[in-house]
């Protein structure tokens, strides 16, 4: 089969968030991991589920087998039966499910995955993943005091863009009925009424919500994406509607994974087209 429907049946398997996938082949010359501590791939962790792994990145980011490296491998329990990586509306199999976090790298690039105990499904991590040359530290967790207070249902999406030399404080709505406004700060010094920027088509508003469902916005709840190490005088931004809130460095935008990048260059299209 050639390399190019190789591809397109890997991006088919990997888009839908998990995929069973086909027992892979044994490969004589698996790739030998290169860790800073052999600790960090678990001795149970079976070759021929590092193979898939490996196998599954060299597709998902183009290098070749060779130039990848098996850096971690633990043995994790995921939620269900779609390793805990399925968007709400999709149904899955309600049961505790064992298997494997792996994480594969080249150069300052890295990319996790979750496996099933045996490798039969293999589902590619964007919310952990890193697929960016530039040195920036990994996701974390919003701590739970500086969580935003939670949206009202009339509300499709927020961005709250804070921070700077200025200490700037800005947040833009987007209501079901397609207004985008532009909320006064909660602690301006007199007070000020919301601006309205445009109103949205509800072709744009369907548009939009049905990007949020596709790219799975839902799978960045929580997470924090922080700036290169030693930045200053950064804007932060906090996306999010009533179920998910993510946040990310202005100076690290270009770290965001693909599914994220995506959802923030969507609605920069919104809120400023040009």
């Amino acid at each position: 089969m050639s390399r190019f429907w190789l591809t397109v049946l890997a991006t088919i398997a990997l888009g839908g968030g998990w995929a069973t996938a086909a027992p892979f082949p044994a490969i004589a010359q698996f790739p030998t991991p290169v860790t800073s501590s052999p600790a960090l791939v678990d001795p149970s962790f079976p070759e021929a589920i590092g193979t898939a792994v490996i196998q599954a990145a060299s597709v998902q980011s183009g290098f070749p087998p060779e130039q990848l490296t098996l850096v971690q491998a633990k043995p994790k329990i995921w939620s269900d039966g779609c390793l805990g990586l399925a968007p709400p509306e999709q149904m899955c199999t309600a049961a505790l499910v064992r298997g494997w976090e792996v994480r594969v790298a080249h150069q300052q690039q890295e990319w996790v995955y979750r496996t099933s105990a045996t490798g039969g499904k293999i589902a590619l991590d964007s919310a952990g993943s890193r697929s960016s040359r530039a040195i920036a530290p990994p996701a974390e967790r919003i701590p739970a005091n500086e969580m935003p207070p939670q949206l009202e249902r009339s509300v499709v999406f927020r961005e709250i863009k804070s921070g700077g030399i200025a200490g700037i404080n800005e947040e833009i709505r987007l209501y079901k009925d397609g207004r985008l406004v532009k909320q006064p700060p909660s602690k301006a010094p007199k007070p000020t009424q919301a601006e309205a920027i445009r109103t949205l088509s509800k072709a744009e508003v369907k548009a939009f919500r049905k990007l949020l469902e596709t790219r799975r916005f839902g799978q960045f709840g929580g997470l924090r994406y922080p700036p290169q190490r030693g930045a200053a005088d950064y804007f932060t931004y906090t996306l999010g509607n009533w179920q998910t809130t993510v946040q990310y460095a202005e100076l690290g935008a270009q770290e965001l994974p693909a599914d994220l990048e995506e959802v923030v260059r969507a609605w920069r299209s919104l809120v400023s087209p040009k």
